[in-house]
């Protein structure tokens, strides 16, 4: 709505069913300082009574602005979902000042964090453009809280950039990950996590994995196939998602309708595959072209409808992060996940093991945000809810508070000694961002 002052709301994310003490603040001229204010509480997701559109039959409660122009008071939001802030002068409940949105959770979602990541990235290790340092600070400048790094059939670059990453005072997780390519299946899959990783153990281990893949054929595993699998690639693909998760990573399944001569995976192999679970993520998003990701989208509410779950995750394939990269940035994961809490080395950051049985629960959904496009959100309706609200409230002004550390952080693995204490004040400034977005935030205050 026009003519609206631009308002802030801290905290911007909290718990449903129990009293949360927030701020509100305003750009200029902002609210004015002495001046009594009513905020109106209105769930979004409900109708206004009829003939109420400034929804005055809706609770309230009255702050004073103080020396700042801030307001601050308690409410207690009754359920989950958005609610619109309806901000009145006392002496003028007819004129709307401004109309923030904030979101409250249910307890199981409240107690965790929406951590934006990529699995499924390459560097010039393999046929992306950079090296995994580089590539790894361009996705903390882009706003991301971690990224795997999957390079074709190694994962050595993922090491290398999660040992530069750690050596610094920056927030971002590096995963660590590789495209799998089984012998004799040319159905790629992304393993993040895992250790010591499925390529290792097929140019270590070669006889295993022949001795292994030929008794899940004797055992039966491959009883009932539909027409058009072929039964070694599926035992090969039982093969990888078992030993991924023997070795502790995640198994994804990644673009079936990426197009290099023919489909990547015959619709049948896709199918069955989701039907039967065999791995821990599907990449409903990946670096395609739209109508691929589309039909990739209809592929996973096809399966869902049937009543079997599928996790979903949004992964770039990115090939490079220049400004004139395609894929990267376009399309992520939010995962939702505890930070690593007190005690930790960087406490509102996620860890890996809290990512990867995050999506393991399916407490995921996936991203598209294309330049000059609406962002969109895949995944289950609940989780979709909270996601796009996170795409128009939260995402950009988390971006923009990333990209100085990115930045910074380009420079101290590119070897400028002078960059670490400001990305330590950065990185610094990205947390208590976080702390201030997310119930928890203004202890000062809030007691």
């Amino acid at each position: 709505m026009s003519g609206l002052l631009r308002t802030e709301a801290r905290p911007l994310v909290f718990a449903a069913g129990r009293e949360t003490a927030f701020e509100l603040s305003a750009g200029a001229p902002g609210f004015a300082p002495g001046a009594a204010h009513l905020v109106r509480f209105l769930p979004l997701e409900r109708t206004l009574e009829p003939n109420d559109r400034g929804g005055a039959a809706y609770p309230s409660a009255e702050a004073t602005a103080d020396a700042q122009g801030a307001l601050r008071l308690r409410y207690a939001f009754p359920s989950e979902g958005p609610y619109l802030l309806r901000i009145f002068r006392a002496e003028d409940p007819t004129t709307l000042l401004a109309e923030p949105t904030v979101y409250a959770l249910d307890a199981d979602l409240a107690a965790l964090r929406p951590f934006r990541c990529d699995f499924h990235a390459h560097s010039d290790r393999s046929d992306g453009r950079e090296p995994p340092a580089v590539l790894a600070a361009r996705y903390r400048a882009a706003g991301f809280d971690a990224f795997a790094l999957t390079d074709h059939g190694q994962r050595a670059p993922s090491v290398e950039a999660e040992a530069a990453v750690a050596a610094t005072p920056s927030g971002l997780v590096v995963l660590r990950g590789e495209e799998v390519h089984p012998p004799d299946n040319h159905l790629h899959i992304v393993q993040v996590g895992g250790e010591p990783g499925c390529n290792l153990v097929f140019e270590r281990e070669p006889a295993r994995y022949a001795t292994e893949t030929a008794a899940l054929r004797r055992a039966g595993c491959l009883q009932g196939l539909p027409e058009g699998i072929d039964p070694a690639e599926w035992a090969s693909c039982l093969w990888c998602a078992r030993e991924i998760a023997r070795q502790g990573g995640i198994s994804i399944f990644p673009h079936p309708y990426w197009r290099s001569d023919l489909l990547h995976a015959p619709l049948a192999v896709a199918l069955h595959l989701l039907r039967e679970g065999v791995f821990d993520a599907f990449e409903v998003l990946g670096g395609n072209e739209p109508d691929e990701n589309h039909l990739q989208t209809a592929l996973y509410h096809e399966v869902r409808a049937e009543g079997r779950p599928v996790n979903a995750v949004g992964s770039s394939d990115s090939h490079g992060a220049g400004p004139d990269a395609r894929w990267f940035d376009w399309y992520s994961t939010f995962v939702l996940a505890p930070p690593a809490g007190p005690g930790a080395a960087r406490p509102e950051a996620p860890t890996p093991e809290g990512i990867r049985d995050a999506v393991k629960r399916g407490l995921s959904v996936a991203l598209e945000t294309r330049p000059g496009e609406p962002p969109r959100a895949f995944g289950p309706l609940r989780l979709v809810r909270y996601a796009m609200f996170l795409l128009a409230e939260y995402l950009p002004a988390y971006r923009a508070a990333c990209r100085e550390e990115g930045l910074l952080l380009e420079r101290l693995l590119g070897g400028d000694a002078s960059a670490r204490e400001p990305l330590a004040r950065a990185a610094a400034e990205t947390a208590r961002f976080r702390d201030r977005i997310f119930e928890g935030g203004h202890a000062s205050w809030s007691n």
